[in-house]
């Protein structure tokens, strides 16, 4: 039955069997994409459940009026009553855009078609090259890794375009009425009309989105272009662009491939073509760093060649999002090339190095793992050596060592790069999707905007009466919305001191309850502070989770407070809300391990106490190491949970809603399982689903660039989820989900501006933390400086004993000092530049802890200059448009204006033909001058005019 009806849907779609249709008309195949007649294509569908209760009959009687205005702007309608619906309580309607009204409202919106002139090639040599776009360059290794399916190749006109009027269609290349416009621009157009139809007299009784929120309907979405798993010979006639897309792109077993944006773009939107491009930009750069041998074949994975490809199904929104996605991807590979070389080089000097072999290797000659320490807890923690922090001196290495600094300086000035080469891609797909002129203000007013503001005024650039909004309104709102987000970023610092809390009594506990003799072979590697440290950032990262789906919450009740005026308005206040809370949630505790914590610890005898506890300190090694397990638990938890909940739950839910009618129609064989029911089945697109795939890269982005230097394989575990991310978003969005409304936009908006700020936020933090949280700074001292007092000449050797402070058990208060002594311990030892107890002044600062305090200072200072020099001159030298580019641009501008201008000559000598003799000329001294105000790409206007202007030559 399923290969019958597929075999029978791309009739209906080709019109090849009429004949056929009209001998089916009885029993219709329901699988179509077209209304009964099998001509008229399905644009958009409304759905709606239809009960017995009093509330429907309200409902019921919104419906018809809506529906009847709708009919009086020019759509067609058709009902699917719910007895033939698979549930039995489910209506359907379906809307069909006739071609006249598509033409007004493609006028109306200024949407860019093609004209008949191809467009003319420049000649060898015109076009100019950059050395900057050598990053765009890829090599012939990766053509096993194109896509060779000739339905993604050229799939756009080569034509010029210009903005689209109704008198001048003679100049536009309407080949067929019926492929003249694509389906995302048709679903477009029949999103915007419902959006504007009245269905009551009052004012605020308009759109569809506002009966969606009444439960006037279900819900509203275009459809998808039949099954997903249909065979090579529907994809070859072109008559499914879902399956295509889903063979080419969303399947597993694609994943080398790359990307079709032109197709994703045409199918989603430009939003997320241009997502997927970042990230897959991203992927390829992070590639490298996971092995060079097979940087070359990732790269090509997520390569943006034929990405344009992926527009032509989604819409330019969501084909921008894959192409920031996809770049984002990409750009990845080169930091983790270089994160994993540190890596290797960390590991290979990790059993030469001499403070690592002092604490480790009892037959190392300055060997100082038998030093008492001091307890990390007051009574209940004992006196203990310091080989036992081994496990931890050795991962503090792995992570701490000198490559740190490189790589810090590194990830500083590829953030800036990163961001300068994506905005000249950018401006690229711009260009290439006719988006360099797209103008925002086009958007439409937010139905809940219209509704509850009353006062109105004319707009300055529509000279229209619209609904307003006084600053002293909006400001009241904003003020108020504010102060309730700082509430909420005070609710995460105070869930931070709950794990503080947490921890400080955990590891007391730990060290009184759990003995290393007795655990055997692991008992050297469960200590109490690594014990802590893997609970402690658990709890966090469960608190991170729940805190997240209650602030989404408010974040969405307080932008709707704000009253945003347009959808983007819109996004862009939810956006800011939910990173400031984001930023808080996931990095807050970070920062405490980072800066704060052996800060506010304390030094032996005067420590630090919290809630009646001690203030806990760090491993005698230093923060490095725990704040690296946080990192590393926090990053991978959080994927592994999104990736999840994205595939697991929508799956799930989707086959259960699909097993269901599929019984249905095992019951009742007469209720056939329709296309417009299969997407209902699917999940529904949320409005803000692209915000939440945009958020969960920017706060990725941040864990791979703000405490890069505590672990240089952040980048590398970036690289490995945003290779499945780019293949789960797109199985969701063609297997899983309804097909979202294709929409325009230029830019990834206010995104850009949260990933140069964490850019220019990571150079500080780098800074800070090599300088005062890892032991590179007091290394360095100690190697060019007191290592020549003790030894004669430059080494590591006797950096632990020269690190570690002497204190006398007897100075210990009688809160700190321990309950049990066995061994009779007279000294311990702690981390400190302080004088010994024999000396006059005891535990002061030493003259070497004012050197190391001064080498920090200086180099926080040289590096944030230096590094920001550095990205200034990046920006300064790497321009936002290529210069290429700009020349075409102005090439084609002037093209465009020569063939309208022919156009316009030809159309008027037509015209005086007609009331002239064949013979007749122009008078002596006519000339045609045309005031152009059109263009292709560039980004003018579609209109024309002439004039005709006395001259002394002939025409």
């Amino acid at each position: 039955m399923g290969d019958f009806t597929g075999i029978m849907e791309w009739c209906f779609g080709c019109h090849c069997c009429e004949s056929f249709n009209e001998y089916y008309n009885d029993e219709r195949l329901k699988s179509t994409l077209h209304f009964h007649d099998g001509k008229r294509k399905i644009d958009f569908v409304m759905a709606y459940i239809e009960t017995d209760d009093e509330d429907d009959d309200v409902n019921d009687r919104r419906r018809k009026v809506y529906e009847k205005a709708l009919m009086r702007k020019g759509l067609e309608l058709e009902i699917e009553p719910k007895e033939e619906s698979q549930d039995q309580v489910t209506c359907f309607v379906k809307i069909h855009v006739p071609y006249d009204v598509l033409l007004a409202y493609a006028e109306r919106m200024r949407m860019k078609m093609p004209l008949k002139e191809d467009r003319v090639d420049f000649e060898e040599g015109d076009d100019q090259h950059e050395c900057c776009d050598s990053i765009d360059c890829k090599m012939c290794c990766t053509q096993p890794f194109r896509l060779e399916n000739p339905e993604l190749d050229d799939r756009d006109q080569d034509n010029y375009t210009a903005e689209f009027t109704r008198d001048k269609i003679e100049f536009f290349d309407v080949k067929n009425e019926d492929t003249f416009f694509s389906d995302s621009q048709r679903s477009r157009i029949a999103y915007r009309i419902m959006n504007e139809t009245k269905f009551g007299d009052e004012k605020t009784m308009v759109g569809i989105n506002r009966l969606i929120n009444d439960g006037t309907y279900d819900c509203v979405y275009p459809l998808h272009d039949g099954a997903y798993d249909v065979d090579k010979f529907e994809i070859a006639n072109q008559q499914n662009m879902r399956g295509l897309l889903y063979r080419e792109w969303g399947r597993w077993g694609r994943w080398y491939k790359y990307q079709p944006l032109d197709a994703i773009r045409e199918y989603l939107g430009v939003k997320y073509a241009l997502y997927f491009a970042f990230l897959g930009h991203y992927v390829e750069m992070l590639f490298f760093a996971a092995a060079v041998g097979v940087a070359v074949f990732l790269y090509s994975i997520i390569s943006l060649y034929f990405l344009d490809n992926t527009r032509k199904y989604f819409g330019d929104k969501i084909a921008l999002y894959f192409a920031w996605l996809g770049f984002y991807t990409e750009m990845l590979v080169y930091p983790t090339v270089v994160g994993l070389i540190c890596m290797i080089y960390s590991c290979v000097s990790l059993t030469t190095y001499p403070p690592v072999k002092e604490i480790c290797d009892p037959s190392y000659p300055t060997y100082a793992g038998d030093l008492v320490m001091c307890p990390q807890c007051d009574r209940d923690c004992g006196y203990w050596n310091l080989n036992k922090s081994c496990v931890a001196a050795e991962i503090t290495h792995i992570f701490d060592n000198n490559s740190t600094i490189f790589f810090a300086i590194f990830m500083s000035l590829w953030a800036t790069t990163f961001l300068e080469v994506w905005k000249r891609r950018q401006f690229k797909l711009n260009y290439e999707w006719d988006l360099v002129d797209y103008d925002e203000e086009r958007d439409l007013i937010r139905p809940e905007f219209e509704a509850k503001v009353t006062r109105e005024r004319i707009n300055p650039v529509t000279r229209r009466m619209e609904p307003f909004l006084s600053p002293r309104d909006r400001c009241t709102r904003v003020c108020f919305s504010a102060v309730t987000v700082f509430f909420w970023v005070i609710v995460v610092c105070a869930a931070v001191i709950a794990v503080i809390i947490y921890r400080i009594v955990i590891s007391s506990v730990f060290a009184y309850n759990i003995d290393p003799d007795t655990l055997g072979a692991i008992g050297s590697y469960a200590t109490p502070s690594l014990l802590t440290t893997i609970t402690g950032s658990l709890l966090s990262l469960i608190l991170i989770m729940i805190l997240n789906t209650v602030y989404e919450k408010i974040a969405i009740w307080l932008t709707d407070l704000e009253l945003p005026r347009t959808q983007i308005e819109f996004e862009d206040s939810f956006t800011f809300k939910m990173f400031c809370f984001q930023f808080v949630n996931y990095y807050s505790y970070l920062f405490y391990v980072a800066f704060l914590k052996n800060l506010l610890a304390g030094l032996p005898p005067n420590y630090n106490y919290f809630a009646g506890n001690r203030w806990e300190e760090c491993d005698a090694g230093g923060c490095m190491y725990e704040l690296s397990l946080q990192l590393v638990i926090i990053m991978f938890g959080k994927q592994v949970w999104n990736n999840i909940v994205e595939i697991v739950w929508p799956w799930a839910v989707t086959k259960y809603r699909q097993w269901r009618s599929a019984m249905t129609t095992q019951t009742s064989p007469d209720n056939m399982y329709t296309r417009w029911e299969q997407d209902y089945d699917l999940q529904p697109f949320q409005q803000l689903a692209l915000f939440y795939e945009y958020l969960e890269m920017v706060i990725q982005f941040g864990f791979a660039t703000l405490f890069v230097s505590a672990f240089p394989l952040a980048p590398a575990l970036a690289l490995i989820n945003n290779i499945f991310e780019i293949r789960l978003d797109a199985n969701k969005l063609i297997c899983e989900s309804r097909r979202p409304i294709a929409q325009k936009c230029s830019d990834i908006g206010v995104w850009y501006y949260l990933l140069d700020f964490l850019g220019t936020l990571a150079v500080i933090t780098n800074a800070f933390t090599i300088a005062f949280t890892s032991q590179s700074i007091p290394k360095l001292v100690y190697y060019y400086v007191y290592s020549l007092e003790i030894y004669n000449e430059r080494t590591m050797q006797g950096f632990t004993n020269n690190s570690l402070a002497v204190f006398d058990v007897r100075d210990f208060s009688s809160e700190s000092r321990p309950a049990l002594n066995p061994t009779g311990v007279d000294f311990c030892r702690y981390r400190a530049y302080r004088t010994p107890p024999s000396d006059p002044n005891k535990y002061e600062t030493t003259k070497q802890y004012w050197h190391v305090i001064a080498a920090q200072l200086a180099f926080v200072i040289v590096m944030e200059h230096v590094v920001m020099l550095c990205k200034w001159l990046i920006d300064y030298v790497v321009p936002d448009r290529p210069k290429a580019l700009q020349v075409k641009i102005k090439r084609e501008h002037f093209l465009v204006h020569e063939v309208l201008v022919k156009a316009d000559v030809t159309t008027l000598l037509k015209k005086q033909n007609m009331s002239l003799t064949s013979d007749a000329t122009l008078e002596s001294g006519d000339v045609i001058s045309h005031q152009p105000e059109a263009t292709g790409r560039t980004g003018v206007g579609g209109n024309s005019s002439l004039k005709v202007v006395k001259e002394t030559t002939e025409l």
